[in-house]
Parts: C-alpha cells; sequence; structure tokens
C-alpha cells in the first residue's frame, strides 16, 4: 500500500484543509460552536479538522462549506506552490 510519505502528505492536506476554514472562520469573527450549528456538526468536528487531527469526511466537509459560502472544490484545493524568490538586481553577490 502507501508508503510513510503518502501518509506525511494526507496529513499535510488536512492541516492545509484545517488552516483554511480557521482562516475563514476568524476573518469572519465565527466561532468553532457557531460555524458547527451551521453546518449541524459538533464543535469537536471543527475543532479537529482546523487541528488536521481529523480525518476529512466528504458530508460533513460540504456541509461546513456550505455554512462558510465557500465551494466545496476551494476547501479542497492544493496550495499554490511557494515561489522562489526573485533576486533583487541592484544587490551585488559576495565574493567567495
Amino acid at each position: 500500500m502507501g508508503d510513510g510519505s503518502q501518509h506525511a502528505g494526507d496529513q499535510a492536506f488536512r492541516r492545509t484543509v484545517g488552516l483554511r476554514i480557521r482562516v475563514w472562520r476568524v476573518m469572519h469573527d465565527r466561532s468553532q460552536d457557531d460555524l458547527a450549528r451551521s453546518a449541524g456538526v459538533t464543535r469537536n468536528f471543527v475543532s479537529a479538522i482546523e487541528r488536521g487531527a481529523q480525518g476529512l469526511d466528504a458530508v460533513r466537509l460540504r456541509r461546513l462549506a456550505v455554512a462558510m459560502g465557500v465551494e466545496l472544490a476551494e476547501l479542497l484545493a492544493e496550495p499554490d506552490p511557494v515561489p522562489d524568490p526573485v533576486p533583487d538586481p541592484d544587490r551585488v553577490p559576495e565574493p567567495a
């Protein structure tokens, strides 16, 4: 089956989704209880999702997306890769 890197990738994905939910919730001044009630899930579920500690149940994630007014695909999208820093043309490299 899968190797350790796949498991680590799954955990990172859960943390990414959880962080998206937490950022949205904080930006919209919603408590975990409020979001949970709106989505028909428990506060413990919202807390576990935000920490990346809970598996991503499609039905409950859909309920959260609806309560948040966002598309489910937006919650589940892969994060954009971090771009390489653009070199500063005015900076002269140090001699070796």
